[in-house]
């Protein structure tokens, strides 16, 4: 049974990441990563524990590809220091300024038309 709920959570895991990237939420950074290795763990796991070979492999090498770009990730933190990666936050946030409902961005305060008056 937990090998299971391992399975599904890794294949949740992995469909929350590539969800939040295609709604541009998040960028192919840090995160994403760590969600595709997240999710390539529970589905290798669950495959191996159900000797779906293929399967496993498959999720083996995803694993492998996932620690390869997070030490690129890393290795580029370290060159750039503690600035915040840009593909980490969402793409209306890209600028430093939140961009969500009833925000209105810096630059355009000044063209809000106040219709209550």
């Amino acid at each position: 049974m937990i090998v299971e709920i391992i399975g599904w959570v890794g294949a949740g895991t992995l469909l929350l990441a590539y969800g939040l990237l295609s709604a541009k939420r998040i960028g192919a950074g840090v995160t994403y990563q760590l969600l595709n290795l997240a999710g390539a763990v529970g589905l290798a796991v669950n495959a191996v524990a159900h000797g779906a070979w293929p399967s496993a492999c498959l999720n083996l090498i995803w694993l492998l590809i996932g620690l390869v770009a997070l030490r690129k990730e890393r290795s580029q933190l370290h060159r750039v220091g503690d600035e915040v990666d840009p593909a980490d936050q969402p793409v209306g946030d890209r600028d430093g300024q939140h961009v969500g409902p009833g925000h209105v961005p810096d630059d355009q305060a000044g063209l809000a038309v106040d219709l209550d008056r």
